[in-house]
């Protein structure tokens, strides 16, 4: 079974199978597995005076933000209809992490930049605003966790793989390229500990990711990825 957003995607990935039996056997499930967290923060947004918060200033328009993402609904876990509880004994959560809660903060960013352009940016500056949003990272990783261990049989498997950082750079092949990279973190650093909270790890692997090589006048880019090897505790 392949449960995703992006329909368009797995029907592709299903008719790249190369045989016709496996094509048959492949179930897709088209959702938002977070349980609608853009959705209810869409909501919240819309709530907002926005026209009054911007003539206040950059600082009521974060705090205003930061508000919609405390008060934003994380269903924990989230359901998937049509899939039940303990149904699978592989379940592999692959590179999809850092999206569930990147498009929410990319959508209520987009919102600022279009009510107040000149205001974009300030949210660095905004130490409520941050503290809001690293913690409904926390809150979306901690519930599809939950739903991982919800989805596995007793004496499963489950598979988490993610990009942790991004990186861009300038060189590539020599013995210092890490000299030359800039890195962005992706996911919160306690990603470890709240994988060890749910899981026992069978095996941990880290690697990197090229999706770009550098080339003249154009910078590299790449991603470090975990992976996780996990069964149930107790």
């Amino acid at each position: 079974m392949l449960a995703d957003l992006d329909l368009a995607a797995m029907q592709q990935a299903r008719a790249e199978l190369p045989s016709p039996a496996q094509r048959k056997c492949v179930r897709l499930v088209a959702s938002d597995i977070t349980g609608g967290v853009s959705a209810s923060l869409n909501r919240l947004i819309e709530h907002q005076p926005w026209q009054t918060l911007v003539s206040q200033g950059a600082r009521t328009v974060f705090d205003a933000a930061a508000r919609c993402l405390e008060e934003c609904p994380i269903p924990d876990p989230p359901q998937i209809e049509g899939v039940g509880t303990g149904e699978f004994g592989v379940v592999i959560s692959s590179l999809v992490l850092s999206q569930l809660f990147s498009y929410p903060l990319l959508d209520i960013l987009d919102h600022v930049q279009r009510i107040a352009p000149n205001y974009l940016g300030e949210q660095e500056r905004h130490a409520r605003y941050q503290q809001a949003a690293q913690e409904i990272r926390v809150r979306i990783i901690s519930a599809h966790l939950h739903l991982l261990r919800q989805l596995v049989d007793t004496g499963g498997i489950v598979v988490v793989l993610s990009d942790v950082r991004g990186f861009i750079f300038d060189v590539h092949g020599t013995a210092h390229d890490a000299e030359h990279r800039r890195t962005l973190p992706l996911v919160p650093r306690t990603l470890p500990d709240l994988v060890r909270a749910n899981f026992a790890v069978i095996e941990e692997a880290h690697w990197e990711w090229l999706t770009d090589l550098p080339e003249k006048g154009k910078l590299g880019r790449g991603y470090e990825v975990a992976g996780y090897m996990l069964s149930s505790l107790g």
